[in-house]
């Protein structure tokens, strides 16, 4: 357990010391509360759609703090399962009987379902003072925006393999007895990293000639420069279990070497955006990633039987097992694969404040840095008073339809037109509501949060 948290704090530490990637990846501002809408009042305007920023009401607009963060865990129960399943035989069961059997099963099922259904992940974006910067140049007859920001988000997940325990009855009573010695199994931790600076450049301009049925049209264009380092690690569960354990604290060290010292690669990726805009409304649509670059894990397993110290041999032999089996892939890359996204809001204008109602679609799954599929639909609603001294309020909703099960809720407030704080929750709300607590522990899918203060003029 020590070795479990100290390896957690390392992951952390790792997380606060990286930078970010493209905001797909963590969410950022107001995309937290109401994802995928925009509005020329808001800090976040043209943060995803890069043709939104030429909707910019003002001649500059920056910010001086902006910073996100997410956790996100599936089957968080299980483990809560998984815990008291081994308690209760510990404290019930009759070693001088079957209780070794016992114990031995218990532990087969948890880490299997640990495998099937659990994952926990964390993330977080710093963005560099002074940036997002959006500024308006007559001569150039539309803005340019940049924007300096880093990321790191780390994972962690159960790869499961049969377990035996190598003991018995007697063997209890021995003083010397090591029952974590006495397990043997291929079971593993499988740690992932993402680690991702990110400088990107946009600008933005109308085009007259391409006005349809009445609205303006508007295109923009982003160049991101990822600078990022991708880590992975297999670790042997036995390692973990062990209270006097050098291999994992040299995982530790490795970890935040690579944090503090990345092994980086640099890509590039290119996004578009096309803006119809009318006075009551607009719909826009952005491709991401449209060149489709790459970057790369380190490499798992190889060589394994010149590895001459004995943990991490038997790290490298887990590594080329579960390989193997096709749970995991030894060379692996991620792809920024193209997507397309297309977003609407249509504004009602009232005395003294404006109320905006909007959502957007992702066209196609995209995955992410640790391989996992989305697709997300989200719809909002906004309410942005004229007056600088009453808040912004925005409230929006999300349906991944990859994993239709879990709802997210998000809110948001902009204070004095510079504070602007947004927050969001998915969970299945209906067994969030269960009196079971392993239930609600698994009703739970993420929990995300932003604050921003930005200036304008």
């Amino acid at each position: 357990m020590r070795n479990l948290v100290v390896l957690g704090g390392a992951l952390l530490l790792a997380s606060a010391h990286g930078v970010a990637s493209n905001q797909l990846y963590v969410p950022s501002g107001s995309n937290v509360s109401v994802p995928g809408m925009s509005h020329p009042h808001l800090a976040s305007s043209g943060r995803y759609n890069p043709a939104m920023s030429f909707m910019n009401t003002n001649e500059a607009r920056f910010s001086v703090l902006d910073t996100s963060f997410y956790v996100s865990a599936r089957g968080a129960g299980e483990t809560l399962r998984f815990a008291d399943d081994v308690l209760s035989v510990l404290s019930d069961a009759d070693f001088e009987d079957d209780g070794i059997e016992q114990m031995e099963e218990v532990l087969n099922v948890g880490l299997r379902n640990l495998d099937d259904q659990f994952y926990a992940e964390g993330g977080v974006v710093l963005n560099m003072p002074m940036t997002p910067l959006q500024l308006k140049f007559i001569a150039l007859n539309g803005p340019i925006a940049f924007s300096v920001s880093a990321m790191t988000s780390a994972r962690g997940s159960v790869l499961y393999a049969p377990l035996t325990i190598d003991a018995e009855a007697d063997d209890l009573d021995d003083d010397d007895f090591d029952p974590i010695g006495a397990i043997e199994t291929l079971s593993s931790v499988y740690l992932k990293k993402a680690q991702l600076f990110n400088f990107s450049f946009s600008y933005a301009q109308p085009f007259p000639e391409m006005n349809i049925l009445g609205a303006r049209t508007i295109v923009g264009a982003r160049t991101n420069i990822i600078v990022g380092d991708l880590y992975k690690q297999v670790i042997p569960v036995t390692e973990l279990a062990e209270t006097e354990n050098g291999y994992v604290d040299e995982l530790q060290r490795e970890l935040l070497e690579s944090a503090l010292s990345p092994d980086l690669q640099v890509t590039a990726t290119v996004d578009i955006g096309v803006l119809f805009q009318r006075r009551e409304g607009h719909v826009g649509v952005t491709a991401y990633n449209v060149n489709r670059p790459r970057l790369n894990y380190n490499a798992l397993g190889g060589d394994c039987a010149a590895i001459s110290n004995e943990s991490q041999q038997t790290a490298c032999f887990n590594a080329e097992y579960f390989a193997a089996v096709g749970k995991i892939t030894l060379e692996e890359e991620h792809r920024l694969e193209p997507r397309v996204t297309v977003d609407a809001a249509r504004y009602f204008d009232n005395y003294g404040y404006e109320v905006v109602v909007g959502g957007s679609a992702d066209l196609w799954p995209a995955i992410d840095i640790f391989g996992e599929r989305s697709q997300v639909v989200t719809a909002g609603i906004m309410l942005v008073p004229d007056a600088w001294y009453w808040p912004k309020a925005r409230a929006g909703v999300q349906v991944d339809l990859q994993d239709m099960e879990f709802v997210e809720f998000g809110l948001g407030l902009t204070l004095f037109n510079v504070l602007q704080l947004d927050g969001a929750m998915a969970a299945n709300f209906e067994d969030l509501r269960n009196g079971d607590t392993i239930e609600q522990a698994n009703a739970f899918r993420t929990a995300s949060a932003s604050v921003s203060l930005n200036v304008a003029f």
